[in-house]
Parts: structure tokens; C-alpha cells; sequence
């Protein structure tokens, strides 16, 4: 993820990601914070979640408004991180 560097971006991520009311149980097993020291920072979060939930995970990835890509089919995480 990329989200801006002003107060309060992590926490509003991180409480957007960990909200207990939604029903979709979403497993954060991977977090890695880099500052850049630029007007953008970077996130990698790693989540586990049910083939069923993909969908909704990828729609609520969408709405959270900050920029995502998808790295489950990059050649390094399947070679180092993949069923870890």
C-alpha cells in the first residue's frame, strides 16, 4: 500500500484494516512499515483469507481509497514467503 505521510495515515490504515465489525475475518500475518522520507510511504501487509472471501477482500481493498498491488503471484514472495 501507499498512503500519504500526515498525522494519523497509519493508525487510519491500520484501523480501517482491523475493523471488528465487518464480517469477513481478515487474518494480518505480514506488516512491514517503510518511511521513504518522501510525501508517500509504503505498506506491505500480508493477509490471509479464505479463496471464498477474495472477492470481498478485494472490493473493500478498493474502497479504502489508498493505492494496492497485488503480489501473490510475484516469482520472489512464492519462492520465499509462499506457505511459510
Amino acid at each position: 500500500f501507499e498512503f500519504p505521510e500526515r498525522p494519523g495515515a497509519l493508525e487510519e490504515f491500520l484501523n480501517l484494516l482491523s475493523d471488528e465489525e465487518r464480517p469477513i475475518p481478515y487474518n494480518v500475518s505480514l506488516f512491514h512499515y517503510r518511511n521513504r522520507g518522501s510525501l508517500e510511504n509504503s505498506v506491505l501487509v500480508g493477509i490471509q483469507i479464505s479463496n471464498d472471501y477474495k472477492g470481498d477482500l478485494e472490493q473493500f481493498l478498493e474502497q479504502l481509497g489508498f493505492i494496492f498491488t497485488e503480489e501473490t503471484n510475484n516469482r520472489v514472495y512464492k519462492q520465499f514467503l509462499y506457505k511459510c
